[in-house]
């Protein structure tokens, strides 16, 4: 099973919805980075429950980012921090506002 990083920055945004098992397993399987038969054996469910859990949970990740795009936003204001911090140190504060204010408008 391969890995996809954007299920953690997923985790992070909606990892309190999901039920404690999906959550243990996935935090082990991504922050951890425990493979599944680790998972198993410190849960006690065999490596395919764990990986039942861990697909339906990122499922479920996916759902939520698809319908409340709360980590998608984060991205678009984080980059335009970024570009406003550059312009700020290129002596640019009037671009540097329109970046800010971009970010105002994403909130």
């Amino acid at each position: 099973m391969e890995k996809d990083l954007s299920t953690a920055l997923l985790l992070d945004q909606y990892g309190a919805l999901l039920p404690e098992r999906q959550l243990k397993c996935l935090k082990c399987y991504y922050e951890e980075d425990l493979s599944l038969s680790e998972i198993s054996e410190n849960e006690g469910i065999t490596r395919q429950g764990v990986r039942d859990n861990i697909k339906r949970g990122e499922a479920f990740l996916i759902q939520c980012e698809q319908k409340l795009g709360l980590a998608g936003r984060l991205r678009e204001m984080e980059k335009h921090l970024d570009a406003a911090c550059i312009l700020i140190d290129e002596g640019k504060p009037g671009n540097a506002k329109q970046e800010l204010l971009t970010v105002k408008n994403l909130l």
